[in-house]
């Protein structure tokens, strides 16, 4: 036991690895002991899920992109570590403002290309954009002068 104490922060002892697929959004998480795969499990994201119900088509393989590997004393992110925060943001968003289908499908479809291409500063950047566009522009039009003569 001794002996493998100074391995255990090894990733071949004890890992776990999170991953996005990137023609649809949808998570795997994978847990290795000794590097051999004990557990998988996959999750759709609110991403993944959208684009389904949209009927936005995505690739037929899954392509697998690390976000996150955990080690007993280590966690190391990849170049997809903050991109499910922001694609769900990015729902969240559009559910707030009830954004119309046709409208989400371009905005989605926007996404989901940046995604396949690795860009996720694009990501990042269309979630601030529809942010102060949808959610701001909101707030400004309820402050303006004109929508409060309107409701009088």
């Amino acid at each position: 036991m001794v002996l493998l104490l100074p391995l255990s922060g090894r990733p071949f002892v004890y890992s776990s690895i999170g991953d996005i697929d990137i023609n649809s959004g949808d998570l795997r998480w994978q847990t290795y002991l000794f590097s051999l795969l004990i557990k998988e499990e996959i999750q759709e994201t609110y991403f993944s899920r959208e684009v389904r119900r949209l009927g936005i088509p995505v690739g037929q393989d899954r392509i697998w992109e690390h976000r996150i590997m955990i080690t007993l004393f280590r966690r190391r992110g990849y170049q997809y570590g903050g991109t499910v925060v922001d694609l769900a943001e990015l729902i969240n968003i559009l559910n707030s403002t009830d954004t119309s289908d046709q409208d989400r499908i371009a905005i989605l479809q926007r996404a989901l290309t940046a995604l396949q291409k690795g860009n996720c500063r694009e990501i990042s950047r269309l979630r601030r954009e529809l942010y102060f566009n949808l959610i701001e522009g909101r707030k400004e039009e309820s402050s303006s002068p004109t929508s409060n003569n309107q409701k009088e």
